[in-house]
């Protein structure tokens, strides 16, 4: 598998989340509702190396997480989005 569909792979999950999904400034990198960006930060050399991602925050210009293999991509962005919009509506957590 290319970097490509590893990449489509990502979008899909997210669409079906039904969270709005645009490309970023090159073909490694996925913006998610404004906020997010989801980018590819390690291509795999040999076989048994998984596609490595990282999530970061616009607003904050953090990188929230990084290094999530691929197939727990999608996992990591829910629960980062979660724990944002908890505390956003939280004042004590601020």
């Amino acid at each position: 598998m290319d970097f490509i569909q590893s990449i489509d792979n990502i979008v899909r999950d997210i669409k079906n989340m039904n969270s709005l999904v645009e490309t970023g400034k090159n073909n490694l990198s996925i913006v998610v509702d404004s906020n997010y960006e989801i980018f590819l930060t390690h291509y795999p050399l040999w076989n048994n190396e998984p596609f490595l991602f990282a999530i970061g925050c616009f607003k904050s210009k953090l990188i929230l997480k990084k290094n999530i293999p691929e197939n727990l991509t999608i996992k990591e962005f829910v629960k980062i989005k979660k724990e944002s919009s908890i505390s956003a509506y939280n004042p004590i957590l601020n």
